[in-house]
């Protein structure tokens, strides 16, 4: 946040010279505020969707969530997540199905996508990242691993 500072300073000075209402020494108070970045976990556990989503909030992420494939699909449209956490074995559409359709038929090329599973073996890790995942990780977890994970992408 306060990296910011300078840039929000300094653009505002620009828009004052610009309208003419730049008066020199005269300071403004402006209140900015910013939004927390929007993370959709989704998962078709109740438990585990907790587990997930408790370290997120506390960190200070806006969170989301969906029970099952098509849910998400349907939240990663209407609700622009910056990041997904996406469980693989769910009712409707699997994690793979999910993330292939993020990638592909929703345009979502830049959307990050952790999937976040109990699926453990080397190929399920492989076909995951091919489907266009940009983690893999296995449950059991510890919420250090997920807030790492999350903050290399966003």
């Amino acid at each position: 946040m306060q990296g910011h500072r300078g840039v929000i300073c300094h653009t505002l000075l620009a828009y004052d010279r610009l309208c003419g209402s730049y008066k020199p020494g005269v300071r403004r108070n402006v209140r900015i505020r910013i939004m927390p970045q929007k993370i959709l976990v989704v998962d078709d556990s109740p438990t585990e969707l907790t587990l997930m989503t408790l370290p997120l909030k506390e960190a200070g992420y806006a969170v989301v969530t969906a029970i099952d494939g098509e849910d998400a699909i349907n939240k990663v449209l209407s609700e622009n997540p910056d990041l997904v956490v996406l469980d693989v074995v769910m009712p409707k559409k699997n994690g793979f199905q999910v993330c292939r359709e993020i990638r592909t038929r929703l345009g979502k090329a830049a959307l990050p996508v952790i999937m976040l599973t109990t699926k453990q073996e080397a190929s399920d890790k492989f076909w995951g990242l091919k489907q266009g995942a940009n983690e893999y990780m296995s449950k059991p977890f510890s919420p250090e691993d997920l807030l790492a994970a999350v903050r290399r992408f966003i």
